[in-house]
């Protein structure tokens, strides 16, 4: 379904079903009426998609199964259908927090503010009853091509509608964050909450709205932005490169001169701020390697040591980092269990580890057969007797 689709079936919800503590439906009798409902041309929804845009609308309704007659029913508790409402006996009632007045061609509009606020001033969605149904929320024009009549249930539908719209907030970013062309940095916050203001960048293009059906409040247009940020921050860390090289006149390469190193008689390295290499540049790392690696601990930690100190020298470029196969494989491991812990020790700043693509890279080198396992088979028999029992 597309997103018009996705606002129909939305609206359609709103304006004939409510949240109430203690009510019951049956999810069966909602999904009729809304194949009674949405005929063609209208674009009749499914079983998956009614029930995501229930839980997303009504955050507060669960579902249950219930035994009635011994025939098993799934039902929406807490949600009950609207009562119809003549408006000939009982005027239209307009929310205390809305504000009702007609535009330029006599249409009716009511304006509803939202609980996100954005640089330092309320979001507010406003409903036009005309021909079409029309939503409008930070220049973003949302049509309803369905009949709705000005009724009770339709106000307080639409308006309820207005409030729970999943904007798009864009990405988190800090302040020192410089904006392109073709994006829009901006602080949000929360209506009771405007002292924890949340810097975040959207893109230039984007659609306001972002899908109820989704957990992150992202439009498709933002989504694909911060994919290809990601991706393009990940190539330039893992691509490799060739060392520079110097090519003389006898068309030899050579490797490019570094600052020495210098020791102390002892064997300690020098106290002092710049750390010269001669030409040789990896004798003079080894020689220093050796100066500070200790052969009382084990030999991992060493290994350890030494990726990390030839992978924080000074102006060298991430993509010309090199790993040892250990560390790989222990930053495999790691990362395998938690993706969320590996990432947040590799940004803690304590360790240089290798990023996320490198390991995916590995990971994905394994090619996975079909096996049948020895093990398996005596335990499906044993949940399979659970189960009968």
């Amino acid at each position: 379904m597309s997103w018009n689709d996705h606002l129909e079936l939305a609206a359609w919800l709103t304006t004939n079903y409510q949240q109430e503590v203690g009510g019951m439906i049956r999810f069966q009798d909602i999904y009729n009426n809304a194949m009674e409902f949405f005929v063609p041309p209208h674009l009749t929804p499914s079983k998956k998609m009614l029930s995501r845009m229930i839980t997303s609308l009504f955050p507060e309704s669960k579902r249950t199964v219930v035994f009635t007659d011994y025939v098993k029913y799934s039902c929406c508790i807490d949600l009950v259908e609207r009562s119809k409402i003549s408006t000939e006996d009982t005027p239209v009632l307009i929310p205390n927090e809305c504000k009702a007045g007609k535009d330029s061609l006599g249409h009716l509009m009511i304006t509803c503010p939202t609980l996100d606020v954005v640089n330092g001033k309320i979001v507010t969605c406003t409903l036009y009853f005309g021909k079409t149904t029309c939503l409008m929320i930070r220049g973003a024009s949302l049509k309803i091509h369905q009949q709705i009549d000005f009724t009770q249930n339709a106000v307080d539908g639409l308006v309820y509608l207005c409030e729970n719209l999943k904007l798009c907030k864009g990405r988190r970013c800090d302040e020192k964050y410089l904006a392109s062309e073709n994006e829009v940095k901006e602080d949000w916050s929360r209506l009771y909450s405007k002292n924890e203001i949340d810097k975040r960048v959207r893109s230039g293009a984007c659609k306001i709205i972002a899908p109820w059906t989704t957990r992150e409040e992202l439009c498709t247009v933002c989504r694909l932005l911060r994919y290809r940020k990601r991706k393009a921050e990940e190539e330039e860390e893992d691509a490799c490169i060739v060392p520079d090289i110097e090519t003389s006149e006898d068309n030899k390469m050579t490797p490019v001169e570094r600052p020495s190193m210098e020791l102390e008689p002892n064997g300690t390295v020098a106290d002092s701020p710049e750390v010269i290499l001669t030409a040789n540049a990896d004798a003079e790392t080894d020689k220093l390697l050796k100066a500070v690696t200790i052969s009382d601990v084990p030999e991992r930690f060493n290994i350890l040591l030494e990726s990390q100190l030839r992978n924080n020298e000074k102006e060298k470029d991430p993509r010309h980092r090199r790993w040892n196969q250990d560390i790989i494989n222990l930053c495999l491991n790691l990362y395998s269990k938690s993706p969320s812990a590996y990432q947040e020790l590799k940004s803690s700043g304590f360790l240089t580890l290798p990023s996320k693509r490198l390991l995916q890279y590995y990971k994905n080198s394994v090619k996975e057969h079909q096996k049948n396992v020895d093990g398996n088979l005596p335990l499906m028999v044993r949940s399979k007797k659970t189960k009968d029992k």
